[in-house]
C-alpha cells in the first residue's frame, strides 16, 4: 500500500468516526420497554405498566364492580327474606330492646 492511500483511508476514517460516535450516544440514549418477565426499576420501563418486585408485570384483569340496585344482594344468605335495613320501621320499634 502507498502511503497516499493509507492518508486517503485514515483522512475517510477520522471524518466518519464523528458521526459514527453521535449515532452510538443517540442509540444509548433511546429507551426501550421491556417484555413481561424482564427486569425493571420503575413502571415506565415495562409495555404494561406495570413493574411489580423488580420484574414488569401483566395488568390485572379489571373487575365489573356494578351491583344492580333494583336485584337481591347475592351475598345476603335468604333474598326472600326481607333485611333488617328493608324491613318497616314499625315492626323494628316493636322488637328493640329500647323502645
Amino acid at each position: 500500500m502507498t502511503a497516499s492511500r493509507v492518508r486517503h483511508s485514515a483522512c475517510a476514517l477520522s471524518s466518519l468516526a464523528p458521526f459514527l460516535v453521535v449515532l452510538a450516544l443517540i442509540g444509548a440514549c433511546v429507551q426501550t420497554k421491556r417484555s413481561l418477565g424482564e427486569d425493571c426499576l420503575k413502571n415506565e420501563d415495562c409495555l404494561s405498566g406495570i413493574c411489580s418486585q423488580l420484574q414488569c408485570a401483566a395488568e390485572p384483569p379489571l373487575l365489573d364492580a356494578e351491583i344492580d340496585a333494583d336485584g337481591p344482594f347475592e351475598g345476603y344468605p335468604d333474598a326472600s327474606v326481607d333485611s333488617p335495613v328493608d324491613a318497616p320501621a314499625d315492626s323494628l320499634a316493636e322488637g328493640s330492646p329500647g323502645g
